[in-house]
């Protein structure tokens, strides 16, 4: 599959969220980013909200505990922000297939919570489902700066 977006930085290396499917037809998605250990921050004139200038979001309350904590923005993925907790990059958030996504990739790579809102950021969504009672009650999503 080819780079789904273009790298932030000129001097790294993005290829998004790629989806594999298995032999039994489940499909597999996967995270890859590298950059430069030579990468310099670099200051930007873009409003406050733009992609890349907030850091994090805060997820608490998750019917499913290892879910709640801080994730950082990475990238982004179907032109919204894609972020992923920093101590196990298998639970993230994203933007896919038209609704926000929660997911620990660890149990069966199925999304945990969606919010079907088409909003910008996670935080916007108002109304977070389970697909899976047994993950309930659904988390609060904040932004942190």
């Amino acid at each position: 599959m080819d780079n789904l977006f273009l790298p932030r930085e000129s001097d790294s290396t993005e290829t998004g969220p790629q989806i594999f499917t298995k032999n039994d037809g489940a499909e597999s998605i996967y995270f890859i980013s590298t950059t430069s250990s030579s990468s310099s921050s670099s200051s930007s004139s873009s409003s406050p909200e733009g992609p890349g200038l907030f850091n994090s979001v805060l997820l608490q309350n998750a019917g499913l505990n290892q879910l709640n904590g801080t994730y950082i923005y990475v990238t982004e993925f179907e032109g919204k922000p894609y972020y992923y907790k920093s101590e196990n990059p298998s639970l993230f958030i994203l933007w896919f297939e038209n609704q926000w996504e929660i997911y620990d990739f660890d149990l069966d790579g199925l999304p945990i919570y969606i919010g079907n809102e088409n909003v910008l950021y996670p935080w916007n969504v108002t109304l977070w489902q389970s697909p899976n009672p047994i993950y309930q009650p659904v988390p609060t999503v904040t932004k942190v700066l």
